[in-house]
């Protein structure tokens, strides 16, 4: 397919003078980075994360369920964060839900 707007693939290459490509590839590709599990590097799971991972189920009324326990998640909420903790009362497990 041709170029309609006529701009030479060159011009998103940006400067090689700035930046070696080698740098940048050491960042990207860092294996402590892709190869932690999320527990390792101090998280806690989503709860999306969760339910895929077979933790989590929703009952008939839509309320998150631990798998282990078969309890009722409670939620903490910490107005200063970007999301809720589910707390199993039985087990103590926490997953974290964005709001």
């Amino acid at each position: 397919m041709a170029n309609p707007y006529r701009i030479p693939p060159t011009a998103f290459a940006g400067n090689p003078h700035h930046s070696s490509p080698g740098r940048w590839f050491r960042f990207v590709c860092s294996p402590s980075v892709f190869f932690t599990a999320p527990t390792e590097r101090g998280g806690m799971k989503s709860t999306r994360k969760g339910m895929r991972d077979g933790e989590l189920y929703k009952d008939t009324y839509e309320r998150m369920n631990c798998t282990e326990c078969e309890q009722t998640l409670k939620k903490k909420n910490d107005p200063d964060k970007i999301y809720s903790v589910r707390i199993c009362p039985d087990c103590g497990r926490e997953w974290k839900e964005l709001r």
